[in-house]
């Protein structure tokens, strides 16, 4: 059986082509949103009718109802991430060929993501990788499947103070208060833990980013 349930209409042929490369890697079912709500509907019923016809009494059947409410919130998040990916897409990107296994990778990393705001996130890794196959490492999937969406937008918010010169660099400004608008040390110091960047004081950083400051901290990004 298919494990997406997507309506094609309105997206760029990019955007198509990604769901049918996803297709190719995970099963998708193309149909128009009416036929999903009633499909939706005549599933709930099918659900309780199964339950019901194995007879299941007390753990076994609160068991079975658990395993199906998880895995259908599960299968909303997959089909609400991929249709933020495709959405994303217009019609001047080109469509790479993704890997299957980085594909699966994605999904079990962000199937239990539910936030609208991180599902947009997610959404757009997808879309990146699409457009530039090798963008996210497995590495990078990992962690970003373990932060808060506020430490997302701290790290969103961080990539304002990068710029290109003859490599990338994070510059951070400070007026005469002192003020680096809103990037604390301690907000350094949870990009740090969260392996976006490292404090690297008093020796030679060969790492590919650097930040400056004015009190002469530095730090230097991972690339994972």
């Amino acid at each position: 059986m298919s494990l997406i349930d997507l309506s094609l209409s309105g997206l760029s042929e990019p955007g198509t082509k990604l769901i049918e490369k996803i297709s190719d890697a995970i099963g998708v079912l193309y149909e128009p949103t009416r036929i999903r709500k009633k499909a939706k509907a005549e599933a709930e019923a099918k659900r309780t009718e199964l339950i019901s016809r194995l007879e299941l009494e007390g753990i076994e059947k609160r068991a079975v109802e658990r395993f199906l409410k998880r895995e259908t919130k599960r299968q909303e998040n997959i089909e609400n991430i991929t249709m933020q990916a495709a959405q994303s897409l217009s019609e001047s990107d080109n469509v790479s060929d993704i890997d299957e296994d980085w594909i699966e990778a994605f999904f079990r990393e962000c199937e239990d993501i539910s936030d609208e705001q991180m599902q947009m996130l997610w959404g757009r890794i997808l879309s990146e990788e699409a457009k530039s196959k090798g963008s996210f490492s497995r590495r990078t999937l990992k962690l970003l499947s373990t932060i808060s969406k506020e430490e997302a937008n701290l790290i969103t918010y961080f990539g304002k103070f990068v710029w290109q010169a003859n490599k990338l660099t994070p510059i951070l400004f400070t007026d005469e208060n002192g003020d680096t608008e809103g990037i604390t040390f301690d907000k350094l110091s949870v990009l740090d833990s969260l392996g976006v960047i490292q404090q690297g004081i008093g020796y030679s950083l060969t790492a590919e980013f650097t930040i400056q400051v004015q009190q002469k901290k530095k730090y230097s990004s991972t690339r994972i």
